[in-house]
């Protein structure tokens, strides 16, 4: 019924790519790209729109469950990774996704499928690789008879010390502290521990129903990732944090087939999610704060921060859905009640050199953060249909989704497209759809102690317009997609005009910042996939062109000017494109993967009022090698090496790093898969 650009990843696509997280699963996807954030999270940005606040607007779905925040309005700080050993696939939609799953799915949605079979299964898998890294997951299903079915996975995965040097550079000194330039290298280890698992138990009392249960659960620990705070803080060498994320959630499921081929289903889950943070502030930081006459400065003299955030949420969903009957219309027809809740924040920083404990000093409340103890309700009604108007050649598609928020009024989503089939081999689909972002607490309350929420912002909308043709023969297809999208209402930050320096702290006066809905932006493009198989050999290529903007916005170096601004950090071009070669009397497959981007800065260009204007990174390209052989109809080795040139690659900073983010050299992985 989705009149969307969808995909789906099968665990055989991101074993070949050599995929060891979830958000590197999606690498090989045109038109999308990952980039690091703190703590050892990931944004995924779509089509362009990339800044360091792109972990906003893109739906993470786990076994239809959103995992997104009310903190934060992100599922990175939820499960920033789910172990790709215990999902099925992975479906992604490209664009908005209002219409069926409400706020978050702005830019897209990404829906995890947690493993289930039909039939008894087992299975193991453990890798190692050099430098220091492992992963092992096991998946097991197994029917107590006709009417019960278990099915259960879990997966670990550990990172060593990567050990990557990174480059600092003060063009300007810090705008807050008297600070000189200074210039020097600092050093992250990058390493994690990743566990996650889950168990399904489904019951089959008739033909006609069948209930479930679930519960999931994850541990996530990083050490010396990237942080924020050099931006804020000049952190220089100490630019990196630590972060724990623990996860765990209930899920009920039932479905009830009505006969002639209408389902009734019916969902209710709750999750909870912990997450603290800590990092490091640097000396000479400290040093310049102690002797500013600001009071408000004098209290950011500390040498470690902790931050930790407490979110939960949960829901009930009831959808009633036809797939055929004798007006060829295809529906669903459903309804959802959400309630989101931040529900304890703490915050302690560490004075320099003696240990004192003393509260945050953006914080209203010693203690706790700004958003800390506020509730979202949101209640739901959609509809989506898809008419085939004309036998297998037209198709009409339209739906919309209706919210009612607790905190800011109701929202209207539309969904619309036209399908044309020239011929059984081809189809051409002209999409329209609508999105929204509600606010979260950042942008609600208040984000630090110079940004300013506001309860009044009303949610940011994207409009997108598709034209998609596609053509499917035996054994190649080719899909060509044009893109339209444009933001209104966006949430920025703009200047206070209520602002007084000096006022006291927590007051309007004193915020030299708000949040408020005057951003608007665009973005235009086209992604080309094709892909064919000419036994022995295969290929897989994937191409796109993306542009994106900000609208009417101030000069950043002379703010009398107005401009159109680049979201320069997206790849104007990028490159996908992987072969394969089988040879069947050896059971042995090999894959060469390649990814290109062409046309990134270092960071964004936003940063030019506290650091220089950003260079253009060098061109991005990794060569990966996967080589699987099937030594058993039961047994499985597979050698990946990724980065197979050691080619030196850096990727944009959202957060604003000299020279970006520099990717990990040569890696050389075993993997062993056994079904018992």
């Amino acid at each position: 019924v989705v009149g969307s650009t969808v995909s789906s990843i099968t665990p055989e696509e991101w074993k070949q790519a050599g995929a060891r997280r979830t958000h590197e699963a999606l690498d090989n996807e045109p038109g999308v790209v990952n980039y690091r954030t703190i703590g050892g999270s990931n944004i995924l940005s779509i089509r362009g729109y990339t800044n360091n606040a792109s972990v906003r607007g893109v739906s993470w779905q786990l076994d239809g469950v959103p995992l997104n925040t009310l903190t934060y309005g992100t599922a990175a700080h939820t499960v920033p990774d789910w172990s790709l050993g215990t999902l099925n696939k992975i479906e992604m939609i490209k664009g908005p996704g209002s219409a069926l799953y409400g706020s978050d799915a702005f830019h897209g949605v990404v829906s995890l499928k947690t493993f289930e079979n039909d039939e008894d299964f087992y299975s193991a898998d453990v890798a190692g690789a050099y430098p220091a890294y492992y992963d092992a997951s096991t998946r097991i299903s197994k029917g107590i008879n006709d009417k019960v079915r278990i099915d259960a996975a879990a997966g670990t995965a550990f990172q060593g010390d990567l050990d990557i040097d990174y480059e600092y550079e003060d063009t300007e000194g810090s705008p807050v502290f008297d600070l000189s330039p200074k210039n020097g290298t600092g050093n992250r280890k990058y390493e994690y521990e990743s566990m996650s698992g889950m168990v399904k138990v489904k019951v089959k009392p008739s033909e006609r129903l069948e209930m479930g249960v679930g519960f999931y659960g994850s541990h996530w620990d990083a050490n010396e990732h990237t942080s924020v705070r050099k931006l804020v803080m000049h952190q220089r060498e100490t630019d990196i944090m630590d972060n724990e994320a623990d996860f765990l959630m209930g899920k009920l499921t039932m479905n009830y087939d009505f006969g002639r081929d209408i389902i009734f289903e019916a969902d209710a889950y709750s999750w909870e999610s912990d997450r603290i943070e800590y990092s490091k502030i640097d000396p000479d930081t400290f040093l310049a704060a102690a002797n500013s006459p600001s009071p408000k400065v004098n209290a950011l003299a500390i040498t470690d921060a902790t931050d930790a955030s407490k979110n939960g949420r949960s829901g009930l969903r009831f959808a009633l859905k036809q797939k055929d009957n004798r007006y060829n219309l295809q529906w669903v027809l459903g309804c959802d009640y959400n309630e989101m809740k931040v529900k304890d924040t703490s915050s302690r920083l560490e004075l320099y050199p003696s240990g004192q404990e003393v509260d945050n000093y953006f914080l209203p409340v010693p203690g706790k953060a700004p958003f800390d103890g506020i509730e979202r309700d949101i209640s739901s009604i959609f509809l989506q249909t898809k008419w085939e108007a004309v036998d297998d050649r037209l198709f009409f598609i339209a739906g919309a989704r209706h919210d009612s928020y607790s905190d800011f009024g109701d929202q209207l989503t539309p969904r619309t497209g036209i399908i044309y089939k020239p011929g059984e081999k081809s189809s051409i689909k002209a999409l329209y759809g609508q999105a929204f972002r509600a606010a979260f607490g950042n942008e609600l309350t208040s984000a630090s102690a110079v940004v300013l929420g506001s309860k009044d912002i009303d949610p940011e909308v994207i409009d997108v317009y598709e034209l998609v043709y596609m053509y499917r023969d035996e054994g190649w297809k080719l899909s060509l997609n044009g893109f339209y999208s444009k933001l209104t209402d966006g949430i920025i930050k703009v200047a206070n005009s209520s602002y007084v320096p000096g006022s006291p702290a927590s007051s309007l006066e004193s915020f030299p910042e708000i949040y408020a809905n005057e951003g608007e932006s665009r973005s235009y493009g086209a992604v080309v996939s094709f892909s064919c198989n000419f036994d022995p050999f295969g290929l897989d290529l994937g191409l796109s062109y993306a542009k994106s903007e900000a609208v009417d916005v101030n000069d950043p170096i002379d703010s009398t000017k107005i401009i159109d601004q680049e979201y320069d950090v997206f790849p104007e071009y990028s490159l996908k494109f992987g072969v394969f070669y089988f040879r069947e009397e050896q059971d042995v497959r090999f894959h060469l993967n390649n990814i290109l981007y062409l046309g990134m800065k270092e960071y964004p260009s936003t940063y030019k009022t506290s650091l220089r204007s950003p260079d253009d990174l060098p061109p991005f390209w990794r060569t990966d090698l996967n080589i699987c052989k099937k030594v058993t109809e039961k047994m499985e080795l597979t050698l990946d090496i990724r980065n197979l040139f050691n080619r030196t690659n850096n990727m944009p900073s959202v957060w604003g790093m000299k020279d970006g983010l520099e990717e990990p050299g040569i890696s050389v992985l075993v993997r062993a898969r056994y079904k018992f």
